[in-house]
């Protein structure tokens, strides 16, 4: 890795800048390296205090999972980079809390995935890439076709990515069998600008999306 860069105070255009280099790896490995060491430095610690939280529930797998998360977590992060979008006219404190949030769910999933391998567990939905949501709950079912996971997928592309992470994460506290909490959904809200009251209907809509989106493709 090459050497740590002093920090300095983030702008729209330093953070946009960062996953852009980093979105470019194939063409320039070493100005890709240089961004993500500096991505890496200015959010560890904020990275490391939130996967330290997610994971206090599971103190039995040690500090082994904490850090197994943490270390997945940025090798996904630097291979995403291309997927996370700077929004015009956003500032940069909402960019950075849309971006905290990003990398949040993305060690979220890392975590989901490394329990699911600790305890076999396959009766949970599998999330990847924030935009499949395919549920196993019997590993002697019949097999999913793979036809059918990328037209879940597909039909997830067709809403932007304001609807498409509500409805995400609204997938994946009903997959718990709980509702989402007012905190949450408070989160959302400020992070989306919209009020708190219209995310039911936002959910609603994109599931209506989806559905007329997949029954289409079927009848073609």
């Amino acid at each position: 890795m090459t050497k740590t860069l002093t920090l300095k105070p983030l702008t729209n255009e330093a953070l946009a800048e960062l996953f852009l280099s980093m979105a470019m790896k194939e063409d320039d490995r070493q100005n890709a390296e240089k961004a993500f060491t500096e991505f890496y430095n200015r959010y560890k610690s904020f990275l490391y205090t939130v996967i330290k939280k997610a994971c206090k529930s599971w103190e039995m797998y040690g500090d082994e999972l904490i850090e197994t998360v943490f270390g997945n977590t940025f090798v996904t992060i630097f291979e995403k980079a291309d997927t996370f979008m700077i929004i015009d006219g956003i500032p940069i404190e909402r960019q950075e809390k849309r971006m905290k949030s990003w990398i949040s769910q993305i060690a979220k999933n890392e975590m989901l995935q490394l329990l699911r391998q600790y305890k076999k567990d396959k009766e949970k939905i599998e999330f990847k890439d924030d935009l499949s949501f395919i549920e196993i709950t019997d590993i002697e079912a019949d097999k999913i076709e793979s036809d059918d996971i990328l037209l879940a997928g597909k039909a997830l592309r067709t809403l932007n990515e304001r609807d498409r992470n509500i409805l995400v994460t609204y997938l994946m506290y009903e997959d718990g069998k709980k509702k989402l909490p007012s905190s949450e959904i408070q989160n959302l809200a400020d992070m989306w600008g919209v009020l708190p009251d219209n995310m039911r209907q936002i959910k609603k809509r994109s599931l209506e999306k989806l559905e007329i989106f997949i029954k289409t493709q079927k009848n073609k």
